[in-house]
């Protein structure tokens, strides 16, 4: 049996348990209100962008630092070559008859020459079949996509007359606009990288194009069939690419041409060599930018476009998608939207190479300007760049679009850009932060802990209290029971009362003699019966806990 408390004890106890459970309750609150605290921050961002382009032109007077002035001298009637007549041994002709035409075989041959040893480690080819109608539509009808080895390589592929005419009817028919002759343009990229023997690095694009226009009768091929152009990179390498496109057309029997094939270049023959006649490389200079130009010296326009994302956070995941366009603009009259790049995905800074084809631009213009009788005058160029980025960081996602864009004039017999080719552009995105919360942690499940154990203690006490109050009810009766029933054996005070009133107390004068309890047995009548000292035990009065007599007699 727990030895009752003392006098402090309790109240000790109590205040203990008290502020065990406030304490325990706050440290419960705290860790409550913790897991729900949030704080925002600030993510800035910087798109950089730049542009950045060579103009390739042929150098005549201008640019050459040795020339010859033309003779201004008429020539004489007789120095004008003959017209020859076409038959089987000369040059195959650029118009070939569709009544007399089975098939028609394209091919493309390219060749790479280094000034220097070099190793060409890819060249990764593309030849397409654009169909259009010039300021109205274009579509690409066939691509193919190669990658060779070496410094040199062929493509051939078919150009299916029949079908490609027949899409054509099917578009024309779809938007109400039909147009004789019908244009096709095949274009050949190829995009050479390299290693010279010393280290430096080679990258080239090179591109050529050639025009077939078909009408109900004949297909005319228009433009170079070779083209060579030439360079040189920042560590004063020089190269030279040369393309070159050749048809093969298989005939009917006819006397025209007297013969089934034709080719624009001679059939091999097992007994002779093919004698191929030396072809000087197309001398072309570099200008640089922010120059005036003149496009009819222009050969070619390298343009590119460099962009980077900067965050002031660690980024983990980041993707772009980026686009550029072309948009010719007359005044406040008309404007005309061309694709130069289709919608590419990046991922972190890149630069992107694409051509400006000036010339191309020129007839769009021109077609343009024929359709509504308002010819003349200069046009204005802005190349488009689109950058639509989406950036992931631990705190937030960055999710923004930066457009960047080169402007350019064409006036006359010139053209001219923009001097600055650089550009950004600003961000900052505001992020909420939850805290971090520690979860069920050590402190959390210590408050727990004491707020059960606080709780526990302060019941225990309200239940002994409760106890106590009811046995004091009853103990209110002993000094009557005293006063009717005092019996001295001994020099101690002993009480003798019913079965039902027994209880315990202290006998008055003897502290050290500790609790008493007497009874007297049934019987009734006054008897006396033998009373009992002793220990307090447990047993029950009236419904209550008290204790039971011990076992040894008091007389």
């Amino acid at each position: 049996m727990m030895a009752p408390l003392s006098k402090w004890g309790r109240p000790l106890f109590v205040w203990l348990a008290a502020a065990l459970l406030a304490i325990s309750g706050l440290g419960l609150w705290q860790s409550v209100l913790a897991a729900g605290e949030q704080s925002s921050s600030d993510i800035a961002y910087a798109h950089r962008g730049a542009f950045g382009y060579d103009v390739y032109v042929e150098p005549g007077i201008l640019y050459s630092e040795e020339f010859e002035l033309p003779d201004d001298e008429v020539a004489d009637e007789n120095d004008k070559p003959a017209t020859a007549r076409i038959d089987s041994t000369d040059e195959p002709p650029m118009v070939l008859f569709r009544d007399i035409m089975e098939e028609l075989l394209l091919s493309f041959t390219y060749e790479f020459e280094c000034g220097e040893p070099a190793v060409v480690e890819s060249s990764d080819v593309v030849v397409t079949i654009v169909a259009e109608n010039p300021g109205l539509w274009h579509k690409e009808m066939w691509r193919w996509e190669e990658t060779h080895t070496g410094e040199e390589f062929r493509v051939d592929f078919p150009f299916e007359i029949d079908t490609l005419e027949a899409d054509v009817d099917e578009i024309e028919e779809e938007i109400g606009i039909a147009r004789l002759p019908k244009d096709f343009i095949v274009t050949a990229i190829v995009h050479t990288a390299g290693e010279t023997r010393d280290g430096d690095t080679i990258e080239v694009e090179f591109t050529h194009t050639l025009r077939a226009i078909l009408d109900d009768k004949k297909l005319e091929l228009e433009g170079e069939l070779e083209r060579t152009t030439g360079g040189g990179s920042d560590d004063d390498v020089s190269w030279t690419c040369s393309g070159r496109f050749d048809y093969e057309a298989q005939l009917e029997y006819n006397a025209l041409y007297e013969s089934i094939v034709l080719r624009t270049e001679s059939l091999p023959t097992a007994e002779v060599e093919p004698t191929i006649e030396p072809v000087e490389p197309k001398v072309v200079v570099r200008l640089p930018p922010g120059a005036t130009y003149f496009p009819s010296l222009v050969d070619t326009i390298e343009a590119r476009f460099s962009y980077v994302l900067e965050c002031d956070r660690p980024v983990t995941v980041e993707s772009e998608t980026v686009r550029i366009t072309a948009v010719l603009a007359k005044a406040d009259t008309w404007s005309k939207e061309l694709l130069l790049m289709p919608e590419t995905r990046k991922s972190g800074p890149f630069t992107l190479s694409f051509p400006i084809d000036i010339h191309y631009f020129d007839e769009v213009v021109g077609a343009i300007e024929e359709q509504i009788e308002d010819r003349g005058g200069s046009y204005s160029i802005e190349i488009r760049a689109e950058v639509e980025t989406m950036v992931e960081t631990r705190e937030g996602t960055i999710d923004d679009i930066y457009a960047q864009t080169l402007q350019g004039t064409r006036e006359g017999n010139t053209l001219t850009f923009q001097k600055e080719l650089s550009g950004s552009q600003e961000g900052v995105i505001e992020v909420e932060v939850e805290s971090a919360n520690p979860g069920p942690g050590r402190w959390k499940i210590l408050s727990i802990a004491g707020v059960c154990v606080g709780g526990l203690a302060l019941a225990f006490l309200g239940v002994v209290r409760v106890r106590s109050s009811r046995r004091d009810a009853v103990a209110a009766t002993v000094p009557h029971l005293i006063s009717r029933n005092l019996v001295v054996a001994r020099r101690l005070a002993v009480v003798v009362v019913a079965e039902d009133q027994v209880k315990r107390f202290r006998v008055p004068g003897h502290p050290n003699v500790g609790a008493v309890a007497v009874a007297v047995g049934p019987g009734g009548g006054g008897g006396r019966h033998q009373p009992f000292l002793g220990p307090v035990l447990k047993f029950a009065v009236d419904g209550h806990r008290f204790g039971r007599l011990g076992r040894r007699p008091f007389a």
